[in-house]
């Protein structure tokens, strides 16, 4: 335990030792590039990606944000999946006899994040809320709630352009539980609960920042993200608009939002009208588009 400690605190050490002669360093960083162009010239590729060094030091290159978010989804689809066919979860049928379950097809999402950036590389996390009911199942629910990290790096910083690749880590075990129809023993309910793996995946984004757009004092953003696990399957595209107008000491932004969503999962269930009781795989497969209002404050 001891040795343990004394390890973290050599790290930590080596930390702050890295920081203060990077601090140090600030007003000498631009002209000497840390002795950069010393050893090879910067200057082509510096015309394609942009400053190879951030401008005016490291410490001057820290940013934090901090906001929050609410959302509005539109689910285009949701089914279940299993040998004992596809059951659609967006069609209502107002015949409760039917005993086929349904979601809230206007679910509302609720986010909170905060972003560090440091030159190039942004670290994010994110705790995001957001679930759909079902309507017959007691306690029944499509969730995806839980916190996620991320982090981001500009590749190309070209005037007011910024191109670059992220990831993220969703620590959110994707969960439904809903009642469906046996579709050969009916009126058998059975009530079907699966939670799937935490999805990871990966993607580009760019951003546009001038000084104004249209004479406003904004910027726009977009973004796509490809799954990196097959078991659950999440990936993502959409657009930002961002207005930033300015205030003493600190920014503020509000954020409006566009994005379309592909998540897929599957995990295992019981069928109880079966004797003995077996069990299925089921997946959960779902699009939906998600209309945002994000307020975010820049230090």
């Amino acid at each position: 335990m001891i040795q343990l400690r004394t390890r973290l605190l050599g790290k930590a050490i080596l930390i702050l030792l890295f920081a203060f002669v990077a601090c140090t360093n600030s007003t000498t960083s631009h002209a000497q590039t840390w002795g950069a162009n010393g050893l090879f010239s910067l200057n082509s590729l510096e015309s394609v990606v942009g400053p190879i060094f951030p401008v005016g030091g490291w410490c001057n290159s820290f940013r934090s944000e901090i906001g929050a978010g609410v959302g509005v989804a539109k689910f285009d689809k949701a089914t279940l999946n299993s040998s004992l066919g596809t059951f659609d979860l967006i069609r209502y049928d107002p015949d409760a006899s039917q005993g086929q379950d349904t979601l809230d097809g206007s679910p509302l999402k609720y986010q909170v994040k905060a972003i560090l950036r440091l030159w190039r590389l942004g670290l994010r996390a994110a705790y995001e809320n957001f679930d759909a009911r079902t309507y017959l199942a007691k306690s029944g629910k499509f969730d995806f709630t839980g916190l996620n990290l991320g982090a981001d790096f500009d590749l190309v910083q070209f005037n007011w352009l910024s191109i670059g690749l992220g990831g993220d880590f969703y620590f959110i075990d994707p969960y439904f539980r809903g009642a469906i129809l046996h579709p050969y023993v009916p009126p058998n309910i059975e009530l079907i609960d699966i939670k799937g793996e935490r999805p990871i995946n990966w993607g580009a984004y760019f951003r546009y920042m001038p000084p104004d757009i249209l004479g406003f004092p904004m910027h726009v953003e977009a973004f796509f993200r490809l799954p990196y696990r097959k078991a659950s399957s999440y990936s993502s595209l959409g657009a930002s608009l961002v207005f930033r107008p300015q205030i003493y000491r600190f920014d503020v932004s509000a954020k409006l939002s566009f994005e379309k969503a592909y998540l897929k999962f599957s995990g295992v269930s019981s069928i109880d009208t079966a004797n003995p009781e077996t069990f299925q795989n089921w997946e959960f497969n779902s699009v939906w588009k998600l209309f945002s209002v994000d307020v975010a404050i820049y230090f």
